[in-house]
């Protein structure tokens, strides 16, 4: 399927996430100049403060004129900035960051964030019983994030790694990052009292 980009890199950050999502469609990336609106397709939008919003009008009508299916996955919305009037003319709407006025549209779904290019690699998922962490974060101290991090500081077995920017090279590796999720407790914990939380909800 035809998936056009747009305000985002052809190596996009969340390239393996999308394709989990989207993993019984074969997925064929164009950038948006080359979109062709006569085939079903997926438009891929990130954007946190409106500066493509132009050009997603422009491509969802495009589509909307032509009768063309086409589903909208919008990344980056983190702080609500962004218009989303263009996402009556999409058939269907995917975004990662919750907004109330979003979510009064019937055919917008809201999902968690994603994980970056090369998280999966090599992953082998263990049970819930077996991860060393009842829970983990990683990433900025900013808005509601202190007090999301006091409260999970309640409950025992888990760490923060705190960085100082978004993509801080001196936070942990993608590797590092997905040891979280596969290594193994030295010591067992009962399923009903462990946790394991990828914190990635709402405007945090």
């Amino acid at each position: 399927m035809q998936t056009a980009l747009v305000g985002m890199p052809r190596d996009f950050w969340e390239r393996d996430w999308i394709r989990y999502l989207f993993d019984e469609v074969a997925l064929d990336v164009v950038e948006a100049c080359d979109c062709v609106f006569t085939q079903p397709s997926i438009l891929l939008l990130s954007d946190s403060d409106g500066r493509h919003a132009t050009a997603a009008r422009r491509l969802l009508g495009g589509f909307a004129a032509r009768s063309t299916p086409v589903c909208l996955v919008h990344l980056s919305d983190e702080y609500c900035a962004c218009p989303i009037d263009f996402y009556r003319q999409a058939g269907f709407v995917v975004r990662n960051y919750y907004r109330p006025s979003a979510a009064k549209l019937s055919h917008c779904l809201h999902v968690p964030l994603g994980y970056k290019a090369g998280f999966t690699a090599g992953l082998v998922p263990r049970p819930i019983s077996e991860r060393r962490n009842a829970w983990f974060f990683a990433g900025e101290v900013k808005g509601r994030r202190r007090g999301m991090l006091t409260a999970a500081n309640r409950v025992p077995n888990g760490r923060a790694v705190i960085t100082a920017r978004w993509d801080d090279p001196n936070g942990l590796s993608t590797e590092a990052y997905a040891q979280y999720w596969r290594t193994p407790s030295t010591r067992r914990a009962r399923a009903a009292t462990i946790l394991s939380i990828p914190f990635a909800c709402g405007r945090l």
